[in-house]
């Protein structure tokens, strides 16, 4: 945990990655009476923002306060992942399960320094199966089944893989009913009961409120209707090649468990133990608890590389397991330091020495992260609280550092770029929203990580046609900012009041990278004839 403790401080200004700045603008909107679903449409449910809420609440609105609040949630998931391993094993394999899911949950190939939903989804999830662990022999009370299924339910709403976590709890839920001495059907049946109506409070809390809100039609289509075309639209060849792409790693990119491979060696030793030894529920516990997380990683065949974060405490318990299969406590601290000792060499730039700029860049690239913040600060100095500002592309962080709201519910628009049928819908409501909230000021962003247009062949152009004229006609170039990665780690920003500042030109065949930054011009004044 000092470890955890040491490196994670180091890492607290690292920049906000989009799906953090969506989660923190979500939250920071919802703390001034504007809820998810108004503020911002998501195929998310609603409980990671939340758990944002009260980290700002708690730590401010802040990058800062953001990484505060997941430190605190990391090491308190460490103390649980090491209570489930004293349940299941002894303090020596708690202990190093511990060290492991430390260890795993900060790495920088799993994007272990941004706080991502499956941080705050593990945490609850890992709690209600530590519930449901009773002493060998015995069955969990109905409240404590109860209790279970709540935390169980709570993952859920953070994050829709929470499911798989659920399912998790109810095998070790009749884990524990088959070898009680007494068992019965109607047991069963109270128990599950029991169990299944915990995990069902929760997200009939999110939809009470919601209907409270009068926001859900909202919340049920972007989180039960969309995702059936969203988790479809990847075929299975093109899932596979993201598993290899996220597992082997491309060109200098490493794959997501290079650096872990001996830890990875320890837990498949650790499970060919348990089955060997007839440990049967260890067995169940742990190796059900690995099936069905990796499950969760495999969710829409995208296999990005924090959905791995689902695995890490099934593999850290089994590592644990593979520690007391050596038999001596020696050996097994011995091999325990040796995997985790090779992990932290790994990775030992990113932990000790790379600046919060430079992680942001080892791991994200040219995304315009770093960027965000001086973006979101000139925002915020020429707006008043009320003004509405529109990001013209998916970078949900800038209207979190600007402290205003998006004039649009699109703070993403990769789901305009995707092979469905509401394409044209959703480009279409976000021009027509944009336009009826007139926002003061309006970012562009000319970067194909930003719109991700290759999921289609010919991606409808609509928006693009929409906004190249919009902006034309009401608004001023009042900066420019391009993003010199990896020539520079930095990007180069151009700010001015006339709107001379002019994007890039392109070298050769490459287009650049930039983002410009638009002021609505004052009533009377007329556009440029010719704008180059």
């Amino acid at each position: 945990m000092g470890f955890v403790v040491a490196c994670r401080v180091r890492l607290l200004d690292v920049p906000l990655e989009r799906d953090e700045g969506e989660y923190a603008y979500a939250a920071q909107q919802w703390l001034r009476g504007v809820p998810p679903f108004a503020s911002l449409y998501h195929v998310k449910l609603p409980g990671i923002y939340a758990f944002y809420a009260v980290v700002e609440l708690a730590f401010g609105e802040t990058l800062r306060g953001i990484h505060a609040g997941l430190l605190l949630v990391n090491l308190a998931t460490v103390g649980v992942v090491f209570a489930i391993g004293r349940r299941l094993f002894d303090p020596l394999a708690a202990g190093l399960a511990a060290a492991a899911f430390a260890v795993l949950s900060l790495s920088k190939e799993l994007t272990g320094f941004a706080a991502n939903a499956e941080h705050f989804l593990l945490l609850p999830a890992l709690l209600g199966l530590f519930l449901l662990l009773a002493a060998p022999g015995a069955r969990p009370a109905p409240a404590r089944l109860f209790v279970a299924g709540l935390l169980l339910g709570l993952a859920y709403v953070i994050k829709q893989q929470g499911l798989v976590f659920v399912a998790a709890g109810a095998l070790v839920a009749f884990d524990a009913w088959l070898r009680s001495p007494a068992r019965r059907a109607g047991q069963l049946a109270r128990d599950g009961a029991a169990l299944a109506l915990g995990a069902l409070v929760p997200f009939a809390v999110v939809c009470a409120t919601f209907l409270g809100y009068g926001l859900f039609e909202k919340l049920w289509f972007w989180t039960w209707e969309y995702p059936r075309h969203y988790a479809t639209q990847v075929s299975l060849a093109d899932g596979l090649a993201n598993f290899r792409l996220s597992f082997h790693g491309e060109g200098p990119r490493p794959g997501v468990f290079d650096s872990f491979w001996p830890l990875l060696l320890l837990a498949a030793a650790g499970l060919v133990w348990l089955l060997g030894t007839k440990r049967w529920r260890e067995a169940v516990v742990t190796g059900g608890l690995l099936v069905l997380s990796l499950l969760g990683v495999a969710a829409g065949l995208h296999f990005f590389p924090h959905y791995y974060l689902l695995a890490a405490p099934a593999v850290a318990l089994l590592a644990g397991a593979g520690a007391l299969a050596l038999r001596s406590r020696l050996a097994g601290l011995a091999a325990a330091a040796l995997a985790l000792g090779f992990a932290i060499h790994a990775e030992r730039a990113y932990l000790f020495t790379l600046d919060p700029v430079a992680v942001s860049r080892a791991a994200y690239g040219a995304n315009p992260f770093p960027e965000s913040l001086e973006i979101g600060r000139y925002l915020e100095a020429h707006t008043a609280p009320g003004d509405r500002i529109a990001v013209l592309g998916s970078e949900p962080q800038i209207y979190f550092y600007a402290k205003r709201r998006a004039a649009t519910g699109y703070v993403y628009t990769y789901e305009m770029m995707r092979d469905h049928p509401h394409v044209r819908d959703f480009q279409t409501e976000m021009a027509r929203e944009i336009e009826t909230a007139d926002p003061k000021y309006v970012v562009m962003v000319n970067m194909v990580a930003s719109w991700q247009p290759a999921r289609l062949a010919e991606p409808d152009r609509f928006i693009f046609e929409w906004a190249e004229r919009y902006l034309r006609e009401r608004y001023e170039r009042v900066g420019v900012v391009e993003i010199r990665w990896p020539r520079a780690k930095y990007g180069a920003f151009c700010w001015d009041a006339e709107g001379t500042c002019r994007p890039p030109p392109r070298r050769g065949d490459q287009s650049p990278l930039w983002l410009s930054i638009h002021e609505r011009r004052a009533e009377g004044v007329s556009p440029p004839a010719a704008e180059p």
